[in-house]
């Protein structure tokens, strides 16, 4: 064996009739082992934990027939088949219950924890889908008592004549114009740029049906110029609007509605103040609005990076 390592040391203090040859490395092992000039030699280190026995005559000599390590250190470079095919053969003497007794004293495996782990993380993704129902439901309930607190004729009268400011715009249609007799899409996006700065700021209610001065002209024109000329076909056009310049996400924040005022269809969209900034267009043309003076007003980048930072904490 090399000297100076613990097997040395072991067999000494346990086996002292047991004549140990020692060399300096392990090349002059793995060099008399090459020469057959050793019967036998020890290998793994260290804390080695042998088993030897003395047979019968003749006297003298022991026969080594298990010995453990706590690290296996590979002494077989690339190529050296023999001290391979020596280690292969004298690993495959250890019998079951040697082999038992290595994995369980020096615990060689560890336990298969995979199920614990589907199990926790399954656990995790429950509880995240339960806290994510909760919150929309809380916004959910938030949004239905806003409209029920109001929901009586005379009260949405009540707000329509105190007028627009930074919480109500009155907006005469979704896409007719009043002014040129006609379709016009482009009113479509007005309606979406108020939505959006409604979101960016600290929400508010959007009248599609009144005009200017708060009368009630209803949606009956709006409904003509629709495939499906009634409230859903009008709620499914205005829902695309949405979708397609703020995003499917904003409708976490946003609830529509219809009700009747003065025996006029009129279109109620409640806003809450959204969680994140929220850009109105397409691709390359999009805007940041946010409300003021009782208007949708746009912010050009420098001020809205500003804005985004100062109202959200967030840095683009």
């Amino acid at each position: 064996m090399v000297e100076n390592n613990l097997a040395q040391s072991f067999l000494r203090k346990n086996y002292p009739n047991f004549e140990v040859i020692t060399l300096k490395s392990y090349a002059s092992l793995i060099n008399a082992i090459h020469l057959q000039s050793v019967d036998a030699f020890t290998y793994d280190v260290p804390n080695p934990v042998g088993k030897y026995k003395q047979p019968a005559p003749p006297a003298g000599y022991y026969i080594f027939e298990t010995l453990f390590a706590e690290k296996m250190r590979p002494a077989v470079k690339k190529g050296n088949s023999e001290m391979l095919s020596l280690i292969v053969s004298g690993i495959e003497k250890i019998s079951d219950d040697d082999l038992i007794e290595i994995v369980d004293n020096w615990k060689l495996f560890k336990k298969d924890r995979s199920t614990l782990y589907w199990i926790i993380g399954i656990v995790f993704t429950l509880i995240l889908i339960i806290v994510i129902l909760l919150v929309r439901g809380v916004k959910n309930k938030r949004k239905i008592k806003r409209l029920y607190d109001f929901e009586s004729k005379n009260d949405w009268q009540v707000i329509v004549e105190k007028g627009e400011n930074d919480f109500i715009e009155f907006k005469s249609s979704l896409r007719w114009d009043y002014r040129q007799e006609k379709v016009n899409k482009e009113l479509v996006s007005v309606i979406t740029k108020t939505i959006s700065a409604f979101l960016n700021t600290e929400g508010g209610m959007l009248f599609i049906g009144i005009d200017d001065e708060g009368n009630a002209i209803g949606l009956e024109n709006d409904y003509k110029t629709l495939s499906k000329k009634n409230r859903d076909g009008f709620m499914l056009a205005l829902t695309n609007s949405i979708n397609q310049d703020l995003g499917k996400s904003c409708h976490l924040f946003i609830s529509i509605n219809i009700i009747s005022l003065n025996e006029k269809d009129v279109c109620i969209v409640s806003v809450d103040k959204s969680d994140k900034p929220v850009f109105c267009g397409k691709k390359d043309k999009e805007e940041f609005y946010i409300r003021a003076s009782a208007s949708s007003q746009p912010l050009g980048m420098r001020d809205s990076f500003e804005y985004i930072k100062s109202h959200w904490g967030l840095s683009l």
